[in-house]
């Protein structure tokens, strides 16, 4: 899906399965059809490497996280952001970096945690 000099940041699959996301190191998101095994749309999500990926439980929505401490909501269909949250982490070894994202089974929140044991409860869009 990427260039080989870009890694993979973090995938996601819809629920009913029939939607990949798939996000890289360079920042950038590709929306692609499991079945037609073609990319839908792309774009440049954030400046950094995105870390974690989710997609909402009813498969419309899904959230990005960035080495730029930055959560993005974006709807699937028309990769639309959102909204947008700034976290304050306070600084870390970027190698220890492993922040878990989660949304509730309702899909109107989404918890982030990170290693440093900080947890956030956002709501959602």
């Amino acid at each position: 899906l990427f260039d080989k000099k870009v890694g993979a940041g973090d995938i996601a699959l819809t629920p009913d399965g029939k939607t990949l996301i798939a996000t890289s190191d360079a920042g950038d998101v590709k929306i692609c059809s499991v079945a037609k095994k073609e990319v839908l749309r792309a774009f440049k999500a954030h400046g950094q490497r995105i870390r974690g990926c989710q997609v909402s439980p009813d498969g419309k929505r899904f959230v990005t996280l960035s080495y730029d401490w930055v959560i993005k909501c974006w709807d699937i269909a028309s990769a639309k952001e959102l909204r947008s949250w700034e976290l304050n982490f306070p600084p870390i070894d970027r190698a220890s970096f492993n922040t878990p994202l989660a949304f509730s089974p309702d899909g109107k929140q989404l918890a982030v945690g990170n290693t440093n044991t900080t947890l956030f409860v956002l709501d959602l869009p």
